[in-house]
């Protein structure tokens, strides 16, 4: 395993890497002139998202293309990058391939899933990113009945400005809390030991 420092440090390489190699292996080498890759410090609570876009010019035909954005906050290992990567290039090949984009988990992108997993069956695609996100701030509310926990990627909640937006009650920082993990996450946990072996 490698340390989430030094993944920040390769992850951009990582991706175009794996972004290359599942698009020769797994999609007919249908989506690399067609969808780019960027990284997102915006995207907070969810591991990625493909921006579909569709070009009309008078005389030319429709061009379908994408952009696939993967969050600098959620995915913070190469396994979640990987499961990630692969998820939204099954929505990049619908969209570019078939032009489909509604609905977002139809058949057309469980076909591409289908076919994805066939060529990669340690990499599962599922329809949603259900990741433990690690966070490093945490603020508690201090009525004791609400017991409402807020987490953040940043010192952004000031206490002696907000509130519990459930209770109203006064807000206290406190140290992150261990979630327990989800049956997914538990999951995704001893497939990706298995993966790493």
């Amino acid at each position: 395993a490698i340390s989430r420092a030094t993944f920040r440090r390769i992850r951009a390489s990582l991706a175009q890497t794996n972004f290359e190699k599942f698009d020769r292996d797994a999609f007919h080498d249908l989506l690399l002139s067609e969808v780019t890759l960027s990284w997102s410090n915006k995207l907070r609570t969810t591991a990625g998202l493909t921006r579909m876009r569709k070009t009309t010019r008078q005389g030319s035909p429709t061009k379908y293309t994408a952009v696939i954005e993967l969050s600098t906050k959620v995915i913070d290992n190469p396994f979640r990058l990987s499961s990630t990567l692969m998820h939204e290039m099954c929505h990049a090949a619908a969209w570019v391939v078939d032009h489909v984009a509604k609905p977002p988990h139809g058949k057309c992108f469980k076909k591409w899933a289908k076919h994805a997993m066939s060529s990669f069956p340690d990499i599962m695609v599922t329809t949603t990113h259900d990741y433990e996100i690690q966070y490093k701030y945490a603020w508690a509310c201090t009525t004791p009945k609400c017991g409402v926990i807020i987490r953040r990627h940043s010192r952004s909640v000031d206490p002696f400005k907000q509130v519990c937006g459930r209770c109203k009650g006064a807000l206290m920082e406190i140290e992150v809390p261990d979630e327990l993990p989800s049956a997914y996450n538990i999951f995704v946990k001893e497939k990706s030991q298995r993966v790493r072996q």
